[in-house]
């Protein structure tokens, strides 16, 4: 099995409509979106876009697939905030920043929007779901009811000898 990957740079607004594009017209197969400030300020519009098109899309934050995204994989955002908030409070009380360790994200979540991923006609292995049941998130378009059609799973990163291994738990997000 062979793939090409096309790249595709957007770093304003106004990139987004010759990346899409371009997108039609290689007739890509998927997308595969790098989370950054620019693509979340856009993930409605491109959630809307890989809906129009049929495409899958992978991400790297919640957020995404809250919009409508098929699917991300990355660190948990509201865990590396807290740890932020930390690294904050230590300054705010007298610490040096550059005494502080440089910390990794040590918390990642799989995030699957089962609805889109029904509409694409993908089909979910049971062994990616773990038995859960789905879970509830919110579409950011406030018009829209709650989505039951999401999947959460965490991976803690684990030391193991010279390595780092995940370790999946799945869960129905509370």
């Amino acid at each position: 099995m062979s793939a090409t990957v096309q790249h595709y740079r957007i770093r304003a607004t106004v990139d987004f409509h010759a990346a899409f594009d371009a997108i039609i017209k290689t007739r890509a197969n998927a997308l595969l979106v790098f989370p950054d400030s620019v693509t979340l300020a856009h993930r409605q519009q491109m959630a809307d876009f890989a809906a129009k098109h049929r495409l899958p899309g992978v991400f790297g934050w919640r957020e995404y697939v809250e919009a409508g995204g098929l699917m991300a994989y990355g660190p948990n955002s509201v865990e590396t905030a807290k740890r932020l908030a930390v690294y904050v409070d230590r300054i705010l009380k007298g610490a040096k920043p550059g005494d502080s360790p440089v910390e990794q994200p040590s918390k990642f979540e799989l995030v699957i929007n089962l609805k889109t991923a029904m509409a694409l006609g993908i089909t979910i292995p049971p062994a990616v779901l773990g038995g859960r049941t789905t879970s509830s998130i919110r579409h950011a378009r406030p018009t829209r009811q709650p989505l039951r059609a999401a999947v959460v799973c965490e991976f803690r990163a684990q030391p193991s000898q010279s390595h780092v291994v995940a370790l999946p738990r799945c869960f129905p997000e509370s």
